[in-house]
């Protein structure tokens, strides 16, 4: 197993981002297997382009907080992002329909 390697402690520009795996260095990088990050687009794209047999995770709470809040909540736009999303990934699919549940467990109040 590998070990955890981080990036984004100084500033999210794709100028460093480039850096980061100019640094590493070709070898390196591509041996990378699985890259978890937040929904930034310019993190995803060089990842893509750097490490292009990394699996992409995005973490637990962009996803929440971009995609899977209350379907009245949603734009038009991002009502098709989660179309989108949800037909082609079973789990996040199974996310989403319980998510509601799940929140109202969350919440609840025993009377003991």
């Amino acid at each position: 197993m590998g070990r955890s390697i981080r990036f984004g402690d100084g500033d999210r520009s794709e100028v460093s981002l480039k850096l980061f795996h100019d640094q590493r260095g070709v070898a390196r990088t591509s041996a990378i297997r699985l890259a978890v990050m937040d929904m930034w687009r310019a993190l995803r794209k060089g990842t893509e382009t750097h490490a292009p047999l990394a699996a992409i995770l995005f973490d637990k709470f962009h996803v929440l907080r971009q995609l899977l809040s209350h379907r009245a909540n949603l734009s038009a736009e991002k009502r098709r992002a989660l179309h989108t999303l949800v037909a082609a990934n079973k789990r996040l699919n199974t996310a989403y329909v319980l998510e509601e549940p799940f929140a109202q467990r969350w919440e609840y109040r025993s009377e003991v």
